[in-house]
């Protein structure tokens, strides 16, 4: 399945008049999709053209029960 990614902070900018949609980042890929999962896990090179910050790292476990740390990316204006 295709997903997008934005940045949120961008995109809020452009739904309050302040940015182009064409200056929003944003990412579109292929993507398996766990619809019972709480945040997205997103490979580095996505994290980083999408311009999030790393908020640390977090337990994580997927779909195949394999365990691990995450990053946790989050944009700065939000809590």
């Amino acid at each position: 399945m295709k997903a997008t990614f934005f940045n949120a902070v961008d995109y809020i900018q452009y739904l309050e008049g302040k940015l182009k949609l064409s200056k929003v980042k944003k990412v579109e890929v292929k993507a398996i999709v766990d619809t019972g999962a709480t945040f997205p896990a997103l490979p580095k090179e996505i994290i980083t053209e999408l311009a999030l910050p790393s908020l640390g790292k977090h337990p994580a476990e997927t779909g195949s029960q394999k365990s691990g740390a995450r990053s946790q990316r989050h944009n700065k204006d939000r809590g």
